[in-house]
């Protein structure tokens, strides 16, 4: 700046101004997967300029509460904090020098945990064509698969109720070795009981006598036929 007059003039002293940075590029492409029931994993691209992020949480009816600071390379993050079958809202902020910008949320809900594995799983033949199992279950369930299986491969697989803690199976053949599979299933995942071999009986039962005749042949004899 000069000031002038008819003597002359005068220059101010300079005035050094430095403009600021601009704030960094949103990021794009944020997302939130829970592949098990404790743990959500966060991923993002850059959308450049940013020297920083920050990562915040809430739940529902919770307020944001501050996560993770992570450096300006960072593209994912995962946070094992969580707990099974909750919603969780987080917040993706780029930041510098010029300002912060907010990345658009990312929506995730944990799975539940699953089923703990059936205990007591036995079974016993007490026909050449029954076999009757038994289990107690582990607890968490929404149902079970049973499958039985030969040497030679799957016979059948069946869908069983939460509640169910035996099963008679009547399509058995005598003399044969069959392998029983119980897993219990929610939709957190899933968990087996150690397998089992049963060993029907040989042969089939007798069918009953029937036509069945009786004759009194004398005071202290009778004939029975049939």
């Amino acid at each position: 700046v000069l000031a002038r007059n008819s003597g002359g003039s005068t220059a101010s002293n300079g005035v050094l101004i430095t403009t600021p940075v601009n704030p960094p590029t949103a990021p794009p492409s944020f997302t939130a997967t829970a592949p098990y029931p404790t743990r959500v994993i966060l991923t993002w691209v850059a959308g450049g300029g940013q020297t920083g992020y920050t990562v915040q949480r809430k739940t529902l009816t919770g307020a944001y509460v501050n996560l993770f600071n992570l450096s300006a390379t960072a593209t994912t993050i995962t946070d094992n904090s969580v707990q099974p079958q909750t919603t969780y809202t987080y917040l993706l902020t780029a930041i510098n020098a010029g300002g912060s910008t907010v990345a658009s949320v990312a929506i995730v809900t944990t799975p539940m945990n699953p089923p703990a594995a059936p205990t007591q799983f036995t079974g016993t033949a007490p026909y050449p064509t029954r076999v009757i199992l038994t289990w107690v279950a582990g607890g968490g369930q929404t149902g079970y698969t049973l499958q039985r299986q030969t040497s030679a491969s799957v016979s059948w697989t069946l869908q069983l109720s939460a509640t169910a803690t035996t099963i008679t199976d009547s399509t058995a053949d005598a003399h044969t070795t069959y392998w029983y599979t119980l897993t219990a299933t929610n939709a957190g995942g899933s968990a087996s009981a150690p397998s089992i071999s049963i060993t029907t009986p040989a042969g089939t039962p007798p069918p009953a006598p029937s036509n069945i005749h009786v004759v009194l042949m004398g005071a202290d004899s009778i004939q029975i036929s049939w």
